[in-house]
Order: C-alpha cells, then structure tokens, then sequence
C-alpha cells in the first residue's frame, strides 16, 4: 500500500533539508524555543545534552535506513496527540 501525504503538508516536507555536520549537531539548536528534533545518528554526549532538554522540546531517533516509513509512522503519531 502505498501512502500518500496530504498536499497541504509538501511545502514543509519540501522544505525539510538533510545537512553533513562537522561539529556538535545541537549547535543548530535554539534552546529557548519548542521544537522536535528528528535525527538518524544521535551520538552519547548529544543524548547527555538533549537529557536537558525542557518538557516542549523533544527529540525523536529515526530509522529510515531500515524502515523507509518510519519517519512517517512517527508523525502520524504526533498528529494524533
């Protein structure tokens, strides 16, 4: 079966960019604001930063590699919340 995304939501997965990072990933983070963090490789001490994190701030690990819709199980999950 193959699933298909409600067009109102392409522009924002349109707008969703992969990145390569040479340095500490939650540098790009804004602390002071809500947010979800999806990511595929989560290293130890980004788990010891993201163990701060305040109740509105979440960070979600994904495996797309061996589950190609697990990214979109998982917002299917948040919309139901």
């Amino acid at each position: 079966m193959k699933r298909v995304t409600d067009e109102s939501l392409h522009p924002i997965i349109e707008s969703i960019k992969g990145t390569v990072w040479d340095t500490s990933k939650t540098l790009g983070i804004d602390w002071s604001q809500d947010f979800i963090w999806f990511d595929n490789e989560i290293a130890a001490y980004e788990w010891e930063e993201f163990a701060g994190a305040a109740e509105n701030q979440q960070v979600i690990e994904v495996n797309i590699r061996e589950n190609h819709d697990h990214l979109i199980e998982l917002t299917d999950e948040i919309k139901t919340l």
